[in-house]
């Protein structure tokens, strides 16, 4: 075998390497992207089933509530709790009504 073969063989062979490591690569590169996509897939999945919790109105905390005393006057009431959602004629006054909600869904398990 003369140099120009041998170089021939060589550079052949180094090619079906590379194209090897090419397919080889490729072939990698799809599996990682799809344990990505199953990963994704799954992360959506449990955030669906996940708690969701809906407030309305006003949310007191339990020191809001303890700072109203007898006697206060309507205004010192407005200041400490804010505007009430409502208000009520009652007797020579007016009484304030602070209304508020909170619900609490859960997607797949329904309280038992």
């Amino acid at each position: 075998m003369n140099v120009t073969s041998h170089y021939a063989a060589n550079r052949g062979a180094a090619n079906r390497g590379a194209a090897n490591r090419g397919a080889a690569n490729r072939y990698h590169s799809q599996w990682r992207l799809r344990g990505t996509l199953a990963a994704a897939v799954v992360a959506l999945m449990l955030a669906g089933c996940a708690e969701t919790i809906i407030k309305h109105g006003h949310q007191f905390r339990e020191t809001d509530v303890q700072q109203i005393t007898t006697g206060m006057t309507q205004d010192q009431v407005k200041l400490t709790l804010g505007t009430p959602t409502t208000t009520s004629a009652l007797n020579s006054g007016s009484t304030y009504y602070y209304i508020s909600s909170t619900e609490a869904e859960k997607s797949f398990l329904s309280p038992r």
